[in-house]
């Protein structure tokens, strides 16, 4: 199959690997269908309230808040998790630590809203998988093989009935149902782990029904879950492939800049989708509606639109909707409500009024209330908080573990330049601050730049925030990642076990009051310099402790990666 010709060119690139099994999370898509397609309430609201009691266990024990962390990628950067796993190991009072449960209160706070304000719910039962096609022939249509490697590394087969689905799903035939079957020994599927395997038999391929799938690096969900299962599907959407525009000579720059000015202005994407949203919940048949299925149509025009060039037909413009508790209210004249006339607010919603919805989506949002969430959950972490004896932080007993293991180590003379050090990491904290605050009035706290996601006021999350997100987190990735390897490479002196010696400064340095500058805002407030530098000498004192000082072999590795090229 020929995706699209182009120039030749030798390298390949990769986007993305199979290397672990990928977890299942409902999205509000997703549950609008299943529920139109028989699943009754009750599971779902299950399957939050689990989730929910999953997050009120992973405060405690330390372990399971490392796996929290880990879960969510949260300071794999800074070596996070791995320095509380190291320090609830050396019986260090982590609960106690003013900073330690900040953190852990900001990641189940960003997981709440997910809960609440997306209806993002994570399944057991399932998984999401890579989709490829059957180039053996071997399994017969409407037969799948997934296989998946758990945490323990054993291989697992997904057998009988299985849900199948793809992101975005619109259309009440998005979700379609397949039988997973065990291939035998001596198949080549059998090497294959972490996707579904589809049938290349029949009249219409499984993928094509899936929105439109065209396995090209799709990720597909399968569910296991014989709850979450429906017992009977809609037919697949069909819709005509469009072929692109054809200008009829060649595409020069000047049209590709024309293109990308048309595709911002005519993309239509999120308002189809949520349109969507608000008509399934107000028609009784939900999806399976005639407009929905309008909607779910142009959605798929929408989609393509960035490569066919070719933009949804809207025969008229669609009515905005006011609602209020006993009923909806139309009303045409309301601009775009995802605009707002306050600079200081764009990408918020403007107000509006609201009907208590009956569906599923409005059940399983009202049952979350975050204000009684959080008193329970500091109820039972000051349970584990020994108040008895006033806490200097677990950094600083870290820090008499560390002087005790080093006896005898100097390291004072690295001071100054470990203090450097901390005035360049706070200065390009600083800069992300400003540079990915919503709104100068409302800037970041250090800490959401730690764990890399920004906290929202409102619960809602806009565009603009989501990419702010994103890019602030793979910018302080790098500069963590920078300042680390400075750290354990040592400076330029060269002495023995050089890097221990720098880090135990960093760390020294990170113990002590931040210096009172011009330029610090008031959202610096929790210093993670220390955490840093903590995780970074804990790493060198075991080297030290198995006698070996892999310092300068760091800092050899740097100098070949420069001088080839990486």
């Amino acid at each position: 199959m020929i995706k699209s010709r182009g120039t030749e060119y030798s390298n390949i690139g990769i986007c993305g690997i199979a290397s672990r099994m990928l977890p299942l999370v409902l999205n509000r898509q997703l549950i609008k269908i299943l529920e139109d397609l028989g699943i009754p309430n009750d599971v779902f609201i299950d399957l939050q309230d689990r989730a929910i009691n999953e997050l009120r266990a992973s405060v405690s024990p330390i372990s399971n808040a490392a796996s929290l962390l880990d879960m969510h990628n949260v300071g794999s950067s800074s070596q996070t998790t791995w320095l509380l796993r190291k320090m609830q190991s050396m019986g260090l009072a982590l609960s106690d630590d003013i900073f330690f449960r900040d953190l852990l209160d900001a990641v189940v706070l960003i997981q709440l809203q997910q809960l609440k304000y997306r209806t993002r719910i994570p399944v057991k039962a399932g998984a999401t998988f890579y989709g490829i096609m059957d180039e053996t022939n071997i399994l017969a249509e409407g037969e799948v093989c997934c296989t998946r490697i758990d945490k323990e590394g054993i291989s697992r087969h997904a057998l009988g009935t299985v849900a199948v689905a793809r992101s975005p799903a619109l259309h009440p035939g998005d979700i379609q149902v397949a039988k997973a079957v065990e291939v035998s020994k001596v198949s080549p599927l059998r090497s294959l782990h972490n996707c579904i395997v589809f049938s290349s038999k029949g009249e219409r391929d499984l993928p094509s029904q899936l929105a439109g799938g065209d396995l090209d690096g799709d990720l597909c969900h399968v569910i296991w879950d014989q709850k979450l299962i429906p017992r009977a599907c809609q037919q697949p959407a069909s819709y005509p492939r469009l072929p692109p525009l054809d200008i009829g000579r060649q595409v020069t720059r000047k049209d590709m800049a024309d293109f990308f000015l048309r595709l911002m202005e005519q993309d239509q994407l999120g308002r189809v989708a949520t349109q969507h949203q608000i008509l399934a919940d107000q028609h009784e048949l939900g999806s399976l509606h005639a407009d929905c299925r309008k909607l779910a149509a142009l959605h798929s025009t929408a989609v393509d639109f960035s490569k066919t060039g070719i933009p949804p037909d809207f025969l008229a413009p669609g009515r905005k909707v006011k609602i209020e508790k006993r009923g909806i209210l139309f009303d045409p004249e309301t601009i775009d409500l995802m605009e707002h006339d306050d600079p200081r607010r764009v990408g918020e919603p403007k107000p509006m009024r609201y009907y208590e919805s009956k569906k599923i989506l409005g059940i399983l949002y009202r049952s979350i209330d975050e204000r009684a969430f959080f008193k329970d959950l500091h109820k039972r972490t000051a349970i584990l908080k020994d108040d008895t004896k006033p806490s200097t932080g677990v950094l600083a007993d870290l820090w008499d573990y560390v002087r005790a293991a080093t006896a005898g180590i100097e390291w004072e003379h690295y001071v100054e330049y470990a203090a450097n050090m901390r005035e360049s990491y706070e200065a390009a904290v600083f800069d992300i601050i400003l540079q990915y605050s919503p709104h100068p009035t409302e800037q970041l706290e250090e800490i959401e730049v730690f764990i890399g996601n920004i906290i929202c006021r409102t619960g809602y999350r806009s565009k603009r925030q989501k990419e702010f997100t994103t890019g602030m987190k793979e910018k302080y990735d790098r500069e963590v990642r920078t300042f680390i390897a400075a750290m354990r490479e040592g400076n330029t002196v060269g002495e023995e076990y050089e890097a221990l010696r720098l880090s135990m400064a960093c760390l020294y340095v990170g113990l002590q009051a931040p210096k009172e500058r011009k330029e610090r805002i008031e959202g610096c407030r929790r210093d993670t310099w220390g955490w840093i530098a903590a995780a970074a000498c804990l790493r060198e004192l075991e080297a030290y402790q198995e006698g070996r000082d892999v310092g300068p072999l760091r800092k050899a590795m740097r100098r070949l990666k420069t001088g080839l090229g990486y």
